[in-house]
């Protein structure tokens, strides 16, 4: 349902001249009882123009999640 605007919110974002970024590691629960592996967490911050915060969240160590 939000799919759509998170899209838009993307991809205005990254057509600024200027994009701050974080990725972060992030604990991710395992299959396996009392075990974490590790995921990531980007955060894209637009510029002036492009005023939009989105968050991107992989639960494996690849950037692409897989």
């Amino acid at each position: 349902m939000l799919r759509p605007l998170y899209d838009v919110m993307r991809r205005e974002v990254l057509q600024g001249r200027k994009i701050s970024t974080d990725d972060s590691p992030r604990p991710v629960q395992s299959r396996e009882p009392a075990k974490t592996r590790q995921g990531r967490l980007q955060v894209y911050v637009g510029d002036g123009e492009h005023e939009h915060t989105v968050f991107d969240f992989t639960p494996t160590e690849n950037r692409t999640g897989r």
